[in-house]
């Protein structure tokens, strides 16, 4: 799962020297592994293992998010886009990401 993650991520134009990189795909296969869950448990479950605040993790995910719309803007990310920002929000991505993962797999 984790390469499929990562091979996705790249194609959407994800930088993975970013920590931003490596949290989204945390979250992902978190989001995927689990039922029930709500973003603020991802979020505070990345930071645990990574010894850091909820709110590094949101913001390195949606820096990488927002980072990824620059470098390679795709028809299926701007659906997603705030039509007032033009910013993707971190639990959108997951949850249309992860949704889409455990609906092909």
């Amino acid at each position: 799962m984790e390469d499929v993650i990562f091979q996705l991520l790249l194609s959407l134009g994800f930088n993975p020297k970013h920590k931003g990189f490596l949290y989204v795909t945390e979250g992902l296969i978190y989001y995927v592994n689990q039922t029930n869950i709500s973003f603020g448990e991802i979020y505070q479950h990345i930071a645990n293992k990574h010894g850091i605040s909820k709110q590094t993790v949101m913001k390195c995910m949606k820096n990488a998010i927002d980072g990824a719309i620059m470098r390679r803007f795709c028809d299926e990310m701007q659906f997603m886009q705030n039509e007032d920002s033009g910013s993707v929000s971190v639990s959108r991505f997951i949850s249309y990401y992860g949704d889409t993962y455990k609906n092909f797999s």
